[in-house]
């Protein structure tokens, strides 16, 4: 009897030494592939401006593959669209960290620090966003760069950096704004005029209609909202 009881222990132990064993570890594989599942998701819902959904499906891809740095960029680009920008730079600080080469989370950093007035250290990030021969969205980076410049008064450089932009991607609306504002600073009404126009034409929003972007700048002035940009564009139309 007492060997039975013997054998029936050492059953039990040898039971309890596999349950503490916990489960088998997962492939390294498949954690990739669900943690790509999860980045997609996430970069759906974000571009759907589902900010929470999107938090909560890139996070899990972050849970299983903690320093895939598109989606660190993407948790930043989440924090930053939330209004949460310290949080925000963390990602984009550590994404660089890991990528020195990864334009777009210096190019978020230098939107971050446009944002705060922090203008030349956003030059710096853009210009090293723009140091990568492999950057995809340099356009981007010309325009960011060339509002930065105008910022601090650069004008010289604001138009370089625009027209850079432009050349780049011709239909890209945005830079053709900041060209403007910038000719309309040097004295060069004409200059200015002629690119609002060329702005105005290539924005989806008004698609050429100049009354219905003027009309939207007057409800920016009534309002008591309006930047110096705003009392501008309403200056430049005028000549």
């Amino acid at each position: 009897m007492k060997r039975i009881r013997d054998m029936s222990f050492v059953l039990l132990l040898a039971t309890l030494l596999i349950s503490c064993a916990g489960q088998p570890t997962r492939p390294a594989e498949d954690m990739q592939k669900e943690a790509e599942y999860y980045y997609k998701m996430g970069i759906s819902s974000l571009n759907e401006g589902n900010l929470k959904m999107a938090y909560v499906q890139l996070h899990k891809s972050y849970e299983l593959d903690p320093n895939n740095v598109d989606t660190l960029n993407s948790l930043g680009i989440v924090f930053m669209r939330l209004g949460e920008d310290e949080k925000a730079m963390q990602y984009f600080k550590r994404v660089v960290a890991l990528d020195g080469r990864y334009s777009e989370a210096y190019n978020n950093i230098g939107v971050l620090h446009s944002k705060d007035g922090r203008y030349k250290e956003a030059i710096d990030a853009f210009n090293q966003a723009l140091s990568n021969p492999l950057y995809k969205f340099p356009e981007r980076g010309y325009y960011n760069l060339g509002n930065a410049y105008y910022r601090i008064g650069q004008y010289d450089n604001a138009i370089k950096s625009f027209q850079t932009s432009i050349r780049l991607v011709p239909t890209f609306s945005l830079p053709y704004y900041g060209l403007s504002l910038t000719f309309n600073k040097k004295g060069n009404y004409g200059a200015a005029s002629s690119t609002l126009m060329q702005a105005i034409a290539l924005d989806e929003r008004y698609k050429g209609d100049v009354e219905r972007f003027r009309q939207e700048l007057k409800s920016r002035v009534t309002s008591k909202t309006a930047d110096e940009d705003v009392v501008d564009y309403l200056e430049i139309l005028n000549y």
